[in-house]
């Protein structure tokens, strides 16, 4: 696999943004491929690469608004796109099983014995990486769904201070409310 891919996109606004798929983006992005291997949460079924997946993201960012800030775009289509991996614990059928595991170096639910659902619902995350470039943060099929939650120790390594602190540590609180109540699908 190569270590970076990169695009250069014309946006809107008529300047040229610099767009880069790194090594990490790749191997969170194989985790909605079945054919990569075994996968919790949501997976694609109409890309069947990861290429595939890139080139409609590249396609969809450059018919955006976009001008170097983060965005969320989410794209309802016609048909099947893949699985939503994602389930409410109120919801669950009877003999599912709930596990705590690891991802991304954190504690998850995952799980067993609930069916992913069908979508036709696709959500990307672009925005700024290093100086001068871009990229994807995500691309799932589903509904969008807050991040894992994080805490102030996390925040302040990434330069989170004051002010802009204390709300980014309001904002992790919903997210961990949701993540309360719902589960990745195993």
């Amino acid at each position: 696999m190569k270590k970076r891919l990169e695009y250069e996109i014309e946006g809107k606004d008529g300047r040229e943004y610099r767009f880069i798929v790194d090594a990490e983006t790749m191997r969170h992005l194989k985790r909605h491929f079945p054919r990569y291997g075994e996968s919790k949460g949501s997976q694609f079924t109409y890309f069947r690469t990861i290429a595939q997946a890139l080139r409609y993201a590249i396609d969809t960012l450059k018919e955006i608004e976009y001008e170097g800030e983060k965005k969320v775009v989410e794209v309802d289509f016609p048909y099947e796109v893949g699985l939503d991996g994602i389930v409410r614990l109120d919801e669950l059928p009877e003999g599912a099983e709930i596990r705590e595991e690891e991802r991304h170096g954190r504690k998850v639910k995952v799980v067993y014995g609930a069916e992913r659902k069908p979508t036709n619902h696709i959500v990307m995350v672009f925005g700024p990486l290093e100086e001068g470039c871009n990229g994807i943060y995500t691309m799932f099929p589903g509904k969008n769904a807050p991040p894992l939650p994080v805490g102030r120790e996390t925040l302040e390594e990434w330069g989170y201070e004051g002010e802009e602190l204390e709300e980014a540590l309001k904002v992790n609180e919903e997210y961990k409310k949701f993540w309360e109540k719902h589960a990745f699908v195993g």
